[in-house]
């Protein structure tokens, strides 16, 4: 999103003068940017990761559990490149890091992601949630665009008025009738699916692809207009609905979930929507 937040000193002064009140944890080292990359992005000292299993790394490091430290947004696992080690790779300092993602969680279930964020006053906060919205054992059960708007808008409302010096970096939320089209000639997906995983609508052998498709899309059309309604918010502009993912970004413990390799990816599309937010020269903060 191309909007001014405000002046770049403004924001670099309230963001040195912000301390996150959460853990405290430290990113693992990765190698140095030279003086001039590191002079390129505004200081961002705290983050906190906000969203559903997908943030939190599930399955991502080859056990069936969360994995933070393989999560696109916050992780820290060698030639991950999440958003933190980005950080720290173009400003030369390794944020402090917070993920508040849970599992399962629908869009309407973020509040107390939101309230914790707010009292860590993180310097960016990331976001990605709709996953659990799109599933069910039929599409009846689907969050309607609707109810999935409105949480939206409350919870983005609450994030940019209790953090209005903060970046708030909204993702899309992925196609997954994707998977099912990567997954459904693979033998050993279609064996793990047939035993449920509680997303039938994404899948089951008669899996509503198209419905699931246009469902998301509606989400992140309102993701999209919500975002524009704030100068401190980034949305990546329909990035990760667009990205087509391979076998290798799959995690074969339950062929939903993304691998190590998936992270990445979404690291990568989400940082380039980031970068150009919080780079000092684009004059947007």
């Amino acid at each position: 999103m191309k909007r001014l937040i405000s002046t770049v000193a403004a924001l670099a002064a309230v963001v040195a003068l912000g301390a996150c009140s959460g853990p405290t944890d430290t990113v693992e080292p990765t190698p140095s940017a030279s003086a001039e990359a590191q002079a390129d992005l505004i200081p961002i000292e705290t983050m906190a990761a906000l969203g559903d299993s997908m943030t939190l790394g599930v399955n991502a490091c080859g056990e069936p559990t969360p994995c933070t430290k393989a999560s696109w947004s916050t992780g820290s696992e060698s030639g991950l490149d999440s958003i933190a080690q980005r950080i720290e790779e173009a400003t030369g300092t390794a944020p402090s890091v917070d993920n508040l993602a849970k599992t399962g969680v629908k869009i309407s279930q973020m509040g107390g992601q939101v309230s914790a964020a707010i009292k860590e006053a993180p310097d960016l906060v990331t976001v990605l949630v709709g996953n659990n919205d799109v599933c069910g054992s039929s599409t009846d059960e689907m969050t309607s665009v609707e109810a999935y708007r409105a949480a939206a808008a409350s919870g983005l409302k609450a994030l940019a008025g209790g953090l209005p010096s903060s970046v708030i970096y909204i993702s899309s939320v992925p196609d997954l009738a994707k998977l099912t089209d990567l997954m459904r000639s693979d033998s050993a997906a279609q064996a793990v699916w047939a035993r449920g995983n509680g997303c039938a609508t994404v899948t089951g052998a008669d899996a509503p692809v198209s419905a699931v498709s246009e469902r998301i899309e509606g989400y992140n059309a309102a993701l999209s207009e919500l975002c524009s309604q704030y100068s401190n918010c980034v949305f990546d502009d329909g990035a990760l609905f667009d990205f087509q993912p391979t076998a290798e970004d799959i995690s074969t413990i339950d062929y939903f979930h993304v691998s190590k390799s998936g992270q990445h990816e979404i690291a990568a599309i989400a940082w380039g929507a980031l970068e150009p937010a919080l780079a000092t020269s684009s004059g947007r903060l």
